[in-house]
């Protein structure tokens, strides 16, 4: 039969509410605001100059306070509130500027950025932060990646880099921010400068298909192609590689060759190690240990599978070392708001000269609780308070729109502990941040802007995790030294940095890394 290819209308979509924004800030400028006062209105007029604006203006900021500022639970519970309210306007200003689809910035961009915000205003001390406290928000680089300012250190200040294609989106971003009472700071960059050092960690990409033979092909597929259609400002966990059971590859075939001609050329079922440019190749597998070693060996950032078996999705989800797992679906988000942090955060690389945990981690929770509390005891410094926060953190699981979600939290390998990009005290708790100037909060901790305190580092290690303490230099150096020595006495892997090997000890930045599973609940597929 001659194929012939079909032209669709596509349905325009409104954009006024964005170009009325647009045009709000232009009348802004002519009604005579002040440059300095409002830079990120202004930096649009200026626009039109590209790299002439670049070569006279050089690196400039929208805001650049002079100290940062620790934010309330409100700050960013209400920054979450004003994206939701602005949600159609967000949506049509991706759309206007980067022809990005409506359904991508409402249902996976901004929820990522709101879960996000929402799993901070409940956790405002959490130890969960990345070491990005700045993004390259480029022509291709996805929305989300602004949900970053949710784990930036509260030491830091959050920095979006700009391109012309994406200065309007990140002044909105920058307006919710401040109405908030948040400040972040936004500069603008030519798309092709090279002297822009990119800050943002190589991390895994791409997902990994695994197609079961006890599943609903002809579904697999469509989920499948969706998540090879998106060519613009790609998500990291676009479709990458497609690993089919050997007894259902007739019937994917089958599948596949009845869908139109650009879709069906998504994917390369014999490429003999050729691919054509953008194709997905399609491997046949036979067990699913053969699969998970498959996916171990692609190193990936997520796996969707399908499979109608409890058994063996369980098995897949849980056994794959990826951050996101999605059975029986792709590209979904939702369910608790810690869930969105497996997106954002990444465990550091394992440094050399860690103490060994083996042994501490083979101990039951409770008698590690035990020792602590025994070499607390004997330090100088204790505090009553000390025994009552060593506790076990909990995971997150909830049921929505008919998917299981499960966060859970892995502890990472180690923790460095650097006064220098850490204010670190021997302090029970965080002071009030609205009583900042509180006699007993400065007796406590002499910043209130501490990345972790005292008792977050004490709960990873009741947890079971590592500590390297590069102390020197510090103030409380002679007490943490002392500390170190009763902690090891009782078996915790704790040890301490000499001066002359302390370059060698980047800190980190979180405890723990998150992976999320969605899975259909009670849903039966066959064919």
């Amino acid at each position: 039969m001659e194929e012939t290819n079909l032209k669709i209308d596509i349905p325009k979509v409104c954009t006024k509410l964005a170009e009325d924004y647009v045009s709000t800030i232009t009348q802004r400028r002519a009604a005579g605001m002040e440059k300095e006062k409002w830079f990120d209105q202004w930096l649009l007029e200026e626009l039109d100059n590209g790299r002439d604006m670049y070569e006279t203006f050089g690196n400039l900021t929208a805001i650049n306070p002079s100290v940062a500022k620790m934010y309330s639970e409100e700050n960013f519970l209400a920054l979450a509130q004003k994206i939701e309210e602005n949600t159609e306007l967000i949506c049509q200003l991706e759309y206007l500027y980067r022809n990005i689809p409506i359904s991508d910035t409402k249902n996976v961009d901004l929820k990522l950025i709101m879960q996000s915000l929402i799993y901070r205003s409940s956790f405002v001390q959490s130890p969960l932060y990345s070491p990005h406290k700045e993004v390259h928000f480029k022509s291709d680089t996805p929305l989300y990646v602004l949900g970053y300012m949710a784990y930036c250190p509260p030491d830091s200040q959050f920095l979006i880099i700009c391109r012309k294609t994406t200065v309007t989106i990140g002044n909105l971003f920058c307006e919710l921010c401040k109405e908030a009472g948040i400040l972040v700071m936004i500069s603008l960059y030519p798309e092709d400068d090279m002297q822009v050092s990119e800050v943002l960690h190589e991390t895994p990409e791409g997902c990994v298909g695994v197609l079961s033979a006890c599943s609903d092909v002809d579904s697999a597929v469509d989920a499948f192609v969706a998540a090879s259609a998106r060519t613009v400002a790609p998500y990291p966990w676009r479709l990458r590689w497609l690993l089919v059971q050997e007894s259902a590859m007739e019937r994917f075939t089958r599948a596949l060759e009845s869908r139109p001609p650009a879709e069906r050329r998504a994917f390369a079922l014999e490429h003999g190690g050729v691919l054509p440019p953008g194709a997905v190749p399609v491997e046949a597998y036979r067990t699913t240990r053969e699969a998970l070693a498959l996916v171990a060996a692609r190193a990936p950032f997520a796996v969707a599978a399908f499979a109608a078996d409890a058994a063996e999705a369980n098995e897949v989800a849980f056994a794959a070392r990826v951050p996101l797992v999605w059975i029986n679906g792709h590209g979904a988000f939702g369910g608790p708001p810690l869930g969105a942090a497996a997106v954002y955060l990444r465990e550091a690389r394992r440094p050399a000269g860690l103490p060994d945990r083996a042994r501490w981690l083979a101990l039951a929770p409770a008698t590690r609780r035990t020792r602590l509390c025994e070499a607390l005891h004997k330090f100088s410094d204790y505090d009553p308070q000390y025994d009552s926060v060593l506790d076990i953190s909990c995971d997150s699981a909830v049921a929505v729109d008919g998917r299981l979600w499960i966060a859970t939290k892995t502890l990472v390998d180690f923790l460095v502990i650097n006064p220098r990009q850490y204010i670190l005290h021997v302090n029970a708790a965080y002071p009030d941040p609205t009583q900042s100037d509180n006699a007993s909060n400065k007796s406590s901790i002499s910043e209130s802007n501490a990345v972790m305190s005292f008792t977050q580092v004490l709960n990873y290690l009741l947890a079971g995790g590592a500590v390297l303490m590069d102390s020197w230099g510090s103030s409380d150096a002679d007490r943490l030294k002392a500390l170190v020595a009763l902690l090891s006495e009782v078996g915790a892997p704790v040890a301490w940095v000499s001066e002359k090997t302390s370059k060698n000890y980047p800190p980190t930045y979180t405890t723990y890394t998150v992976k999320t599973i969605s899975s259909t609940i009670g849903t039966i597929f066959a064919n």
